[in-house]
């Protein structure tokens, strides 16, 4: 990453670190503090901010673009002994490239889905889950601490673990 790119993560970290020390962090608000309190920055960056976010929006359109196919060869047909898995599939699958990136791609289109797209889909998908599983354990690792701590809903966990870390 570039000195004005790490500068702006550092920024950014601040940012967020402020936010949670008064309330829930929310991006947004976070992307208007950075830019608000580093004009100069972010103009260095417009051109690549800005292709940033119109990715990401671009992204979300693109999905849902591709969702809302009307013409029967569009639409997802599947054998009456699939059909049930219908109303479970996504209407676009997240196929990554291998360098971080990928695209939307549906079953049924101009390009649709290969199997070898559909195995890399589901092996970025079990990735995922593992992830977010062992992030699961561990928060309710925390809560089930915190609660044999004696906190009640609208505890602070922080103020707990540090209240729970002092008296032992």
């Amino acid at each position: 990453m570039p000195p004005e790119g790490s500068m702006l993560a550092t920024f950014i970290r601040e940012a967020i670190s402020a936010a949670s020390a008064r309330s829930t962090v929310n991006a947004r608000k976070v992307a208007e503090w950075v830019c608000d309190r580093n004009p100069e920055l972010v103009l260095r960056h417009g051109r690549e901010l800005a292709l940033n976010a119109m990715t990401t929006m671009a992204r979300r359109e693109i999905k849902r673009w591709q969702a809302t196919g009307t013409s029967a060869s569009e639409q997802l047909c599947l054998p009456d002994v699939l059909r049930h898995l219908v109303d479970d599939l996504p209407p676009a699958i997240w196929v990554p490239n291998g360098d971080g990136d990928g695209a939307y791609r549906t079953f049924n289109g101009a390009n649709p889905l290969t199997c070898g797209e559909l195995d890399a889909a589901i092996a970025s998908l079990e990735i995922q889950i593992a992830a977010d599983t062992k992030k699961c354990a561990s928060l309710k690792e925390v809560r089930d601490y915190v609660r044999s701590a004696g906190a009640l809903p609208d505890d602070a966990v922080l103020h707990v673990l540090r209240g729970h870390a002092e008296s032992a």
